[in-house]
C-alpha cells in the first residue's frame, strides 16, 4: 500500500510538471507577444516614446513574472493579483484604454496569506478581454472580485461584452482555439491540486442577460483557501 501511495504521488508530481510547461506555453501566447510588439511599434511611429517605454517596461516585468511563477506549485494570491493587474494594464494600453477595469477584494482580506495555483486567473481574463470586450461597441467593463467563503476562495471574473453566443459565431481570427485550451488546462490543474490533497476547486461559467439579450459573461472560480508557505 505504501508503494502504491508513493507511486501515485510521483504520478501526480509528473503530471503537475507537464502542466507547468503547458501553462507556460499558454501564458506565453504568441499572439499576445506579437500584438504587444506591434503596439510598441505603433507608439514609436506616433512619436509616443514615453508610452512605448512604459509598455516595454510593463511587458518585460510580466514576462519575468510568468517565467518565475510557472515553475512554482503555488504563489500567493497577492502575487497572482499583481500579475493579472499588470497584464490588464498592458491590454488597456494596447486597446488604447477603451475598457475599464475594477479589482475588488474583500475588506480586511490579507491576500499575501493565501496560496493558489500560479497564473490560474489570467486565461479567463484574457478571454474576457479578447472574446468579450474587444468585439463590443460602447461602454466596456471588466470586473474581478475576490472573496473568502469559509474554506473556499471565490474568484469572479465578469465582463459586459458580447457574450459567448456571439463569440462562438464570430470567433476572433487570432488563435481561435485558445479559450477551450485554457479552460481545459485550468480544469486539469485544479483536478491535480485536489489529488494532491490541496482541496477541491470548480469552475462555473454563466451567460449574463439583459432584457433577453446577451450582456456579458461571468466566470466563477472556487479555490481552496489554503494558507501558509
Amino acid at each position: 500500500r505504501i508503494k502504491v501511495v508513493e507511486q501515485n504521488r510521483k504520478n501526480i508530481e509528473n503530471d503537475m510538471n507537464k502542466l507547468r510547461l503547458t501553462a507556460l506555453r499558454a501564458q506565453m501566447n504568441p499572439h499576445f507577444i506579437f500584438n504587444s510588439l506591434n503596439s510598441v511599434r505603433a507608439y514609436v511611429i506616433s512619436n509616443e516614446t514615453k508610452s512605448a517605454s512604459d509598455f516595454l517596461n510593463k511587458f518585460a516585468r510580466l514576462i519575468r513574472l510568468i517565467l518565475h511563477y510557472s515553475s512554482k506549485d503555488t504563489i500567493t494570491l497577492k502575487e497572482e493579483l499583481e500579475a493579472i493587474t499588470l497584464y490588464v494594464e498592458l491590454e488597456q494600453m494596447r486597446y488604447r484604454e477603451n475598457f475599464g477595469f475594477t479589482l475588488k477584494v474583500d475588506e480586511g482580506m490579507e491576500t499575501k496569506n493565501f496560496q493558489i495555483p500560479p497564473l490560474i486567473l489570467q486565461p479567463y481574463i484574457e478571454n474576457a478581454i479578447i472574446h468579450g470586450l474587444a468585439p463590443k461597441n460602447g461602454e466596456k467593463e471588466l470586473v474581478v472580485e475576490i472573496s473568502r467563503r469559509g474554506p473556499v476562495l471565490c474568484c469572479i471574473i465578469r465582463d459586459n461584452g458580447v457574450g459567448r453566443s456571439y463569440s462562438s459565431q464570430a470567433r476572433i481570427k487570432s488563435n481561435p482555439q485558445y479559450k477551450s485550451v485554457a479552460m481545459e488546462l485550468t480544469r486539469k490543474r485544479l483536478e491535480l491540486a485536489e489529488s494532491g490533497n490541496q482541496g477541491s476547486g470548480n469552475i462555473e461559467i454563466n451567460d449574463l442577460m439583459k432584457e433577453g439579450q446577451p450582456a456579458g459573461t461571468e466566470v466563477r472560480l472556487k479555490l481552496p483557501a489554503k494558507t501558509g508557505a
